[in-house]
């Protein structure tokens, strides 16, 4: 960020006990910053440009890797360019490779969930998605998010067995009333952990 630039743009940041930090700059902060009036593809609140406001819970604090359980994983603007993991941007130096096999930061692989990619996909009427629990029970929720982040639906909210499933989108709002054409994001939510797929509608 350039102080001597009046247009300033901040998004994708992280903000936590350092907000005040831009007092005696030329210039204002630009409208809509900090004013918290959505949530993130994780269901926490950030203002319009995806900042955060959070706690990072960092692996460690000389080189800012995150860790497995910190809220900027996947906080970013969901329509900018994935990380190379496949994942919604992260926020931070760092991107968190969600790839079990390949981040250093998790000592004990989790039992985790597998959710796959929907079929068909572009899709009109009805996608199907298929997921794979580890352990004996637990408790799901699937939500389809909006590109924004907004959840427009939930497919799956209860506790689920061992084993494979399987649920199916209409492209429509719980009322029924048909959605917009897009990018739909599927969220698979369990413990602490989240898994997405991406599915295109197209009217």
């Amino acid at each position: 960020i350039d102080p001597d630039v009046s247009d300033l743009l901040i998004k994708n940041s992280l903000f936590f006990n350092n907000f005040n930090d831009f007092g005696g700059w030329a210039y204002a902060i630009p409208p809509g910053v900090k004013e918290i009036v959505t949530t993130n593809v994780n269901g926490d609140s950030c203002d319009t440009f995806f900042n955060l406001f959070m706690d990072p819970y960092f692996a460690d604090t000389d080189s800012y890797f995150l860790s497995d359980s910190s809220p900027c994983i996947d906080a970013g603007d969901p329509t900018l360019p994935w990380d190379p993991d496949g994942t919604p941007p992260d926020i931070g130096a760092h991107y968190y490779d969600q790839r079990d096999w390949v981040n250093p930061v998790r000592r004990v692989p989790p039992r985790k969930p597998t959710l796959y990619p929907g079929y068909p996909n572009p899709f009109n009427t009805r996608v199907t998605f298929e997921y794979e629990l580890n352990n004996p029970l637990q408790y799901v929720v699937l939500n389809v998010l909006d590109i924004r982040g907004k959840v427009v639906n939930t497919l799956v909210s209860a506790y689920k067995p061992k084993g494979w499933h399987r649920a199916t989108w209409d492209g429509n709002a719980p009322n029924g009333e048909p959605l917009p054409s897009g990018v739909y994001l599927l969220r698979l939510r369990e413990y602490n952990r989240k898994y997405l797929q991406k599915a295109l509608l197209i009217r």
